[in-house]
């Protein structure tokens, strides 16, 4: 056990006061802050935006009635979604009464909870899962974790107007069940319990909201510090593990966004009623450091989609919820209320409040969107992330490099990929997961059998596959045992960002190393280059995929392709779900594609060799129930190496208009590529652009350091430099 965590097990033992939870309201909202609000309505226009949002989504509830389905439905089917619907119109009636004091809301939410009262201890294992994983009122209890943690909110929000009979029957029949089978419900139900993950983290703060709101020690002891109380699991080890120091959470940004409701809702929750824990301050800060991880690993407000992700941005309520709290535990973050002035939304809560009154004061300072590295890991040193910027508005491109441990659960077999965004949109894409989510006609709105097969798979992603197998050959355990290796960055030189990152683990005798370099030149954008060094004893075939997002628009190479029979690319490891659409050798130095996404260009050029093989391809094979989006790729394949080195630039260039019927500058602007150099010690490229300007780039490919002193000769010119990799220009 960390002995911070020890600490606050002493702490808690003997701080702990049942009583002084029964005074209510005492979760996300207090009396004390109930009255702040009162006071400043009418007073904080966007604020009272959403207290009014609020109340008439409190009234349409009363307005439509109540009803309480017997639980049948995946997600997305009725009654699913009918039980979502109930506690969120719990939570809103709860906060109306709170703020108006209207008896009717008070009425709502207690003749709901009885209905609940006469239906949860009856239940058994839902009919849409395995008994022995299935929830009561939702197919997986995670969401009978949720649906307890708004009902526990309302329940607080309407306490002191229930009668005593009302208390003991809620308590009796809806939260103590509730909380018992969550915790202690099946060896599921206790593995998931103190398990280190986000299911984990919604059954501990489900558990610990419904004992803070019905005094009761034991379920409060068990939320912090797991089942047997110990501190082998809980919260505390909860925020002890799943982030880094950097604030990044190992399942990745869409599971950063949604873990991170729970975690901060139940630390507001903490400092409400045991401040002495300053939890807001635990590990440095690491609420506030999770929130800003968690913006900065977006891009014109989209999430990046790595791991198991669908669509999702930062107007989400759990990311909301986030800055929200975060500005609360740290008032000096003025670049937080940008962001929550473009969310346009708040939570009724003394976070929200101190945002809205904050930005009300004109406080609010721009979110500096700027490179960044987050190390993953508990310790940091798990690899990690990095996220490359550069420029502004209709300018800004973003690169992310994915050199970070397996992820848990969520992760994906996809060492050292990278996805780029650009004007806005998604230029090379990570999948994400093949999920339709609350849409039941799509497998109850679960993952698809096609997450597995397809975009869990190394060849679904940006990287490199050996063999036609998936790293660490789609073994789980085994992956989650190893993490790529950094070996530097520098994003503090806008001239020349860079980050360099290994894997030797993902394939027996295969070392891997990636060095993506974002160039500023004299252009409009910049330049990127991909140096991905493979090396081996044995002779294997490599690929390596980019999957694009746009239209072909040229290449300098010759096609054969299958207009009327299309073929498989393989049998497993998602290749099988891949079209061969076209295939040819390059016939130049250079192979060069291009395609355009909207109005702007973005070339593609690869140093070739004779035996290089380029394919296209496209997703959507041996699907029958078109799961897969039928998005095109871009193969690179050499067939048979030991050594390799793939080396490639993409630029971004001209316009496409097609209102104004004009296209400019729709050739690529990278003349020439040249591996001048290329051993144990370093990798030198040359690359010579359309306009003269020739760039040299070297990198180390060991003993890193970025104070040791270095000299090469290449073309019989001597050069010399400092750190782990420099950028020469016309020299």
């Amino acid at each position: 056990m960390r002995i911070r965590t020890f600490i606050f097990l002493l702490f808690f033992m003997v701080a702990w006061d049942v009583h002084a939870a029964l005074q209510h309201p005492c979760l996300l909202l207090t009396a004390e802050g109930v009255e702040t609000i009162k006071a400043h309505r009418g007073k904080l226009a966007l604020f009272d935006q959403t207290i009014d949002r609020i109340v008439r989504d409190a009234d349409k509830a009363i307005e439509m009635g109540i009803v309480v389905p017997e639980p049948l439905d995946n997600g997305g089917g009725y009654s699913h979604e009918k039980h979502k619907d109930n506690y969120y119109a719990l939570y809103y009636a709860g906060i109306a009464y709170q703020i108006t004091g209207e008896g009717k809301y008070a009425r709502f939410v207690r003749d709901m909870l009885v209905q609940y009262a006469e239906m949860i201890p009856g239940l058994g294992p839902h009919p849409c899962n395995s008994p022995d994983k299935a929830g009561r009122l939702f197919f997986q209890p995670l969401n009978d974790c949720v649906w307890s943690c708004f009902a526990s909110m309302a329940y607080d929000y309407v306490y002191d107007w229930l009668s005593e009979e009302e208390h003991a029957l809620f308590e009796k029949d809806v939260f103590r069940p509730m909380a018992e089978f969550i915790s202690n419900g099946n060896a599921y139900n206790r593995q998931v319990f103190d398990k280190m993950h986000n299911h984990g983290t919604w059954a501990n703060v489900a558990v610990g909201m419904i004992g803070h709101v019905i005094g009761d020690e034991t379920f409060v002891e068990q939320s912090l510090y797991g089942l047997h109380k110990d501190g082998t699991g809980g919260y505390m080890k909860q925020l002890d593990v799943l982030f880094s120091p950097d604030g990044y959470y190992m399942e990745g940004a869409y599971y950063q966004r949604y873990a991170l409701w729970p975690f901060v809702v139940y630390a507001q929750i903490l400092e409400h009623n045991h401040p002495e824990m300053h939890v807001s301050e635990y590990r440095d800060g690491i609420f506030k450091k999770a929130t800003r991880a968690l913006i900065n690993m977006s891009y014109n407000t989209e999430l990046f989609r790595i791991n198991d992700a669908v669509y999702q941005t930062l107007a989400s309520l759990d990311a909301v919820n986030a800055v929200d709290a975060s500005y609360l535990f740290d008032s000096s973050q003025k670049d937080l209320l940008s962001v929550a002035l473009a969310q346009n939304n708040f939570i009724v809560s003394d976070g929200g409040l101190r945002t809205a009154l904050a930005i009300a004061h004109n406080e609010t300072e721009p979110f500096l969107f700027k490179s960044c590295f987050l190390r993953d890991g508990a310790d940091g040193t798990q690899g990690g992330l990095g996220v490359m910027r550069s420029g502004e508005g209709e300018r800004h491109t973003a690169l992310l490099f994915k050199a970070t441990a397996h992820g848990q659960s969520h992760g994906h077999y996809d060492k050292l990929s990278v996805l780029l965004n650009d004007n806005g949109h998604e230029i090379l894409q990570d999948y994400g997961s093949v999920r339709y989510l609350n849409l039941e006609p799509r497998e109850g709105g679960r993952y698809t059998k096609e997450n597995s097969s397809w975009a869990l798979q190394t060849i679904a992603h940006n990287t490199v596959t050996v063999d036609g197998k998936s790293h660490f050959d789609g073994n789980f355990e085994l992956s989650s045992r190893h993490a790529s290796h950094v070996n530097y960055y520098d994003f503090d030189h806008p001239e020349c960002q860079v980050m360099s990152a290994s894997e030797n683990h993902a394939v027996p005798g295969v070392s891997m190393t990636r060095t993506i370099a974002m160039i500023k030149t004299d252009d409009a954008y910049p330049l990127i280059l991909d140096i991905y060094k493979i090396k081996s004893e044995e002779k294997h075939q490599y690929d390596l995929p980019y999957y694009y997002v746009g239209t072909l628009s040229s290449t300098n190479f010759g096609m054969t392709r299958y207009p009327t029979q299309l073929s498989v690319l393989g049998q497993d490891n998602g290749y099988q779900h891949l079209w061969l659409e076209g295939k040819s050798a390059p016939l130049h130095k250079l192979a060069e594609m291009t395609w355009f996404n909207e109005n702007r260009f973005y070339s593609l050029n690869t140093l070739a060799d004779p035996e290089m093989e380029l394919l296209f391809v496209r997703m959507g094979a041996n699907d029958p129930n078109m799961n897969i989006r039928t998005d095109p790729g871009y193969i690179i394949r050499c067939p048979r190496a030991d050594n390799y080195t793939f080396v490639s630039t993409l630029d971004i260039h001209g316009e496409y208009d097609l209102v104004a019927e004009l296209t400019a500058e729709f050739e690529t602007k990278v003349q020439d590529i040249e591996l001048l150099l290329d051993n144990d010690q370093y990798t030198a490229v040359r690359i010579s652009k359309v306009d003269g300007q020739k760039l040299l780039f070297v990198t180390l490919n060991g003993a890193y350091g970025t104070d040791s002193e270095h000299r090469i000769t290449v073309d019989g010119k001597n050069y010399s430099w400092t750190g782990n990799y420099h950028l020469f220009i016309n020299q």
